[in-house]
């Protein structure tokens, strides 16, 4: 799941998902498959559905592509409380339009800021102070204009942090749960960069 370019997401059923701003568009280049991950809970026969809305290149479309800076190292023990970062110092300019955090449904708050260069201002991005089961379908994005995107500079680092309450009598690593600070950005369509566990991924 990390080797792939992602399009985008939709919530739970189908209802929920990401809406792109008028004039943005997800570019799918000639030659690509197209791979879905659904996800079904008790489910003994199931169905899944996926409409396009295709549209020619235009040169007046913006492109949106998806970035994810994440930790898949944790590891929360049996009947306790965990607690998890991701830091990612950025190697070029990214001009988000849509960020969030991801967990699964041991979650208990998420956030994620950005320090504007080395020692620099901090600026809160996007917080998610009482996860709840429905956020990890249904994420609640920041969001910033088209031509007022947040622009984040090559050298500034992307911090997400994830507190968890592990109420089984297991342990728990990814992918059972996750920790994922992702958005969408203004791009030429030609890269979907994933930081995993501090590395930088252009894919």
């Amino acid at each position: 799941m990390l080797q792939g370019s992602f399009l985008g997401g939709a919530g739970g059923e189908g209802t929920g998902g990401v809406k792109l701003p008028e004039g943005v568009a997800f570019r799918l280049p000639k030659g690509s498959s197209i791979l879905v991950n659904t996800h079904f809970l008790k489910t003994i026969e199931g169905h899944s559905v996926l409409d396009f809305k295709f549209a020619e290149v235009s040169a007046d479309r913006k492109i949106a592509s998806l970035f994810a800076n994440g930790n898949l190292r944790f590891k929360i023990a049996a009947n306790a409380t965990g607690y998890a970062t991701a830091d990612c110092v950025l190697p070029r300019d990214i001009d988000f339009i849509l960020f969030s955090n991801h967990m699964h449904d041991h979650g208990a708050s998420a956030l994620t800021h950005l320090t504007r260069g080395p020692g620099g201002a901090v600026d809160l991005v996007h917080a998610d102070p009482n996860w709840t089961y429905e956020m990890q379908f249904n994420a609640e994005f920041a969001q910033w204009p088209v031509n007022q995107p947040l622009r984040m500079a090559a050298g500034d680092t992307l911090h997400t942090e994830c507190n968890w309450t592990n109420t089984t009598a297991e342990a728990i690593a990814f992918p059972r749960e996750m920790c994922i600070g992702f958005g969408y950005f203004l791009s030429d369509g030609s890269s979907s960069p994933v930081c995993m566990d501090g590395a930088w991924i252009e894919r």
